[in-house]
């Protein structure tokens, strides 16, 4: 009777070792990913220079190998695609993506690969002097005024400025022609009326209009008078 029970008790026992042994899991393994990171400049940019793109993975094995691909939304890689910083030739007021991806053993397939960084270049390309022309018949003025606008509308984000000088003598017909004009411009073409400033500017020994056109972030035009204000008087 004795011997009965002990067979039977191991051969339960067996029996239920093999059962763990089939239904255990695996102890899961953990996975270091080591941040990948890009660096785009944040200082002044000389404009006649290349400028420097950088990524970086941080905490990986530092005898791990990587290989770097790097992608731009806008502008010219000049060197370094493969490595993990790039010369870059960018492209003036506009804004560029710089995106890279990393591969290569160092880095498990698991982890993220990719990282990016936007930046914009913005450039003053100062005002540009779209017309100059004295006191003119009111319809030759509306035809000088209406070339004005297409270079206008052309530049969507750009602004105008009207700056009329009065001649020798202070009077009242220099602000005159800057109501009318600035009025001919956002009547007849719909312009928001923040889009053109006028500016009296001053005197000189005579009267003369200058149209000009202020791209987006461009520094604005000055008045430049001839006549000191104290000879009017």
């Amino acid at each position: 009777m004795t011997r009965r029970l002990i067979l039977i008790f191991v051969l339960v026992a067996s029996t239920q070792a093999f059962v763990n042994a089939q239904t255990s899991e695996p102890t899961p393994q953990c996975v270091l990913c080591p941040p990948v990171m890009v660096s785009c400049p944040t200082d002044i940019i000389s404009l006649d220079k290349p400028m420097s793109i950088a990524g970086n993975i941080s905490g990986g094995d530092p005898n791990a190998i990587y290989v770097y691909q790097w992608e731009l939304s806008a502008g010219t890689i000049l060197s370094g695609q493969g490595t993990s910083m790039i010369s870059v030739e960018f492209v003036p007021n506009e804004r560029m993506t710089a995106t890279l991806t990393v591969g290569g053993p160092g880095i498990p397939n698991e982890c993220n690969r990719t990282a990016s960084c936007t930046f914009a270049v913005f450039v003053d390309r100062g005002p540009l002097k779209a017309d100059e022309f004295a006191s003119l018949e009111r319809k030759n003025e509306e035809l000088r005024l209406t070339k004005f606008a297409g270079q206008l509308l052309a530049e969507p984000s750009g602004q105008a400025y009207i700056i009329a000088y009065g001649e020798k003598k202070k009077t009242d017909s220099t602000k005159k022609a800057l109501v009318r004009m600035k009025a001919y411009l956002v009547k007849r073409f719909k312009f928001v009326p923040d889009r053109i400033v006028t500016v009296d500017g001053g005197l000189r020994q005579k009267a003369s209009i200058e149209l000009w056109l202020v791209p987006a972030g461009a520094t604005p035009p000055s008045a430049t008078p001839t006549v000191p204000e104290s000879d009017s008087l």
